[in-house]
């Protein structure tokens, strides 16, 4: 006999339509294509299907977490409804889903394969785990996720076009190289500005999350709006938490490119800053390698956000692993 659905019909078009009302523009724009204004028959029945999942478990959840049961049998059962999310949601088919998640989702993968040293990707991952570490004991991750609401669609929009546009030079900027030449110079100013341009958001997150630990809260867009990128480097290279993960930038050459007072020399190769009192000389090489190192840190600080998500699966895995012993 079939099971009967929970959600009406109505109910689901009525929801579709809202989900592609608000979502259908950002989805546009970010993919470059058409969003259609309705779902389609198979979207409806996957949709009903996914509310029903969602109705039936979190009725479960609401249950176990307002019972009297003993403690260890609630996490026992929290832990088999995880379980449960993770195989019907993500199609994760095995005895210890949220370990294979840990083990193929961590970020350090990645910032092995950007710094090509796993005690460097040790020592930042570490780094992003001790700010949100920090933020938890003083019991003020209600004041990160208030922070994170307040980016807006706008920036993740504007965000995520940057994204895909320096993701197409990826393999060109980590590229070897032994000869330097005019136009690979003009080609590697370009990466930095897309590169800068998407830094600078994620540097004002990291601005926010430091005046969340001091206590002095500020939503996303007032330190956007009010706040120089020049100020906030210098005032994260201050703190200890936040220095190695700025240090690599330098506004001055951010300001020289910018307003386009920087000079190329073909025959010296070596290009020159000028940002008011500022002057700065880098041979071609040591700024195409300073490029490199801006573009790692910013595809590896891209990552900050999800770290949380993967935190909160080890503390997850932890409690797992104490009732499962797998």
């Amino acid at each position: 006999m079939e099971n009967k659905s929970r959600i009406l019909d109505k109910d689901v078009e009525e929801i579709g339509d809202k989900l592609l009302e608000y979502l259908g523009p950002i989805m546009s724009k970010i993919s470059g294509e058409k969003i259609p204004k309705r779902l389609n028959k198979k979207d409806r029945d996957d949709l009903k299907n996914t509310l029903d999942f969602f109705s039936i478990q979190g009725e479960k959840k609401t249950a176990l977490d307002n019972s009297v049961l003993p403690k260890n049998f609630k996490i026992n059962q929290q832990i088999q409804f995880m379980d449960n999310l993770f195989a019907n949601m993500l199609g994760i088919q095995d005895s210890n889903p949220t370990k294979l998640m840990i083990e193929q989702g961590d970020p350090k993968i990645l910032y092995s394969r950007m710094l090509n040293s796993e005690k460097k990707a040790n020592a930042f991952q570490k780094n992003i785990h001790d700010i949100y570490y920090k933020i938890g004991k003083l019991g003020r991750m209600s004041q990160f996720e208030k922070f994170q609401e307040s980016i807006g669609i706008d920036t993740f929009i504007s965000h995520s076009q940057s994204a895909e546009r320096l993701n197409k030079h990826v393999k060109y900027l980590l590229r070897s190289r032994k000869r330097f030449s005019k136009r690979i110079i003009e080609r590697h100013i370009d990466i930095f500005k897309e590169s800068a341009g998407y830094l600078e958001t994620l540097f004002f997150i990291l601005y926010g999350m430091n005046l969340i630990i001091k206590n002095k809260y500020k939503p996303f867009k007032e330190i956007r709006n009010k706040y120089q990128i020049g100020s906030i480097v210098k005032e994260l290279e201050k703190e200890g938490l936040f220095v190695s993960l700025v240090k690599p930038y330098n506004p001055h050459i951010r300001n020289s490119i910018q307003h386009s007072t920087h000079q190329i020399d073909s025959i010296e190769k070596k290009i020159e800053f000028f940002d008011r009192e500022y002057h700065l000389v880098m041979d071609f090489a040591d700024f195409v390698n300073y490029v490199q190192k801006i573009g790692v840190l910013e595809i590896m600080l891209s990552r900050i956000e999800y770290e949380l998500s993967h935190l909160k699966f080890l503390e997850y895995q932890k409690y797992r692993e104490i009732f499962f012993k797998n």
